[in-house]
């Protein structure tokens, strides 16, 4: 009981079982490596047309990432081990900026 509790509770490493051929940016062409980020809660980015952003133009970024922002989240996790590429961190950041200036 005790160990099916802990593997339910584990942070998610969405690199592990991705082979590393994959780890190529579809919207930069740039190499990805793994990194563990957080995983933030918030309603206002839905409804903001930040997801949509997020999918085309930056959908491998670093730093941290919203809950509904990639598929393939988790819905409970707070941290997550992902690909990032550099040139989309570098593209959210610039996003950020602008929006938010």
């Amino acid at each position: 009981m005790l160990a099916s509790l802990g593997v339910g509770c584990r942070t998610p490493d969405l690199t592990e079982d991705a082979p590393r051929a994959t780890a190529v940016c579809e919207v930069h062409h740039s190499a990805m490596k793994p990194e563990w980020i957080p995983v933030w809660s918030g309603t206002s980015v839905q409804r903001s047309g930040y997801l949509q952003a997020a999918r085309s133009q930056f959908p491998h970024h670093g730093i941290g990432v919203y809950q509904g922002e990639q598929d393939s989240l988790p819905v409970l996790a707070r941290q997550v081990r992902v690909f990032v590429c550099p040139q989309c961190t570098q593209t959210y950041q610039e996003y950020w900026n602008r929006a938010h200036p």
